[in-house]
Order: C-alpha cells, then sequence, then structure tokens
C-alpha cells in the first residue's frame, strides 16, 4: 500500500503522462482522484513540444 506521498508522485506522473500523449499543449490547475481516500492535487503542468513543465502547488 502506497503512502500518501508515493500515490501523490503517482498520480503526478500519470497526469504528465496523459498530457504527453494527449499532444496538446495543456494547462492543469487540479487534478482529482478518488482512490481509497479523496485527493485533490494542485498541478500547473504546461506542455511544449519537447518538454512538460510542471508546478506542484500543493
Amino acid at each position: 500500500m502506497m503512502n500518501e506521498q508515493n500515490q501523490q508522485l503517482h498520480i503526478i506522473f500519470k497526469v504528465i503522462q496523459d498530457i504527453w500523449n494527449s499532444q496538446k499543449n495543456v494547462v492543469l490547475c487540479k487534478h482529482f482522484i478518488k482512490d481509497q481516500q479523496k485527493m485533490c492535487l494542485d498541478l500547473l503542468l504546461i506542455r511544449t513540444k519537447s518538454t512538460i513543465v510542471v508546478r506542484y502547488m500543493g
């Protein structure tokens, strides 16, 4: 079972992967996931041609 920090990292990497695969320039302010507990991560993600900039805001 993942602890909260590992679960947050897993969510962040999944969101990055989804955005990269979408081939769109995306800005995402909030990401919600409902698993064993409801979590809300405040993220700012900006995709360019070769990189994704991620800012974790809490």
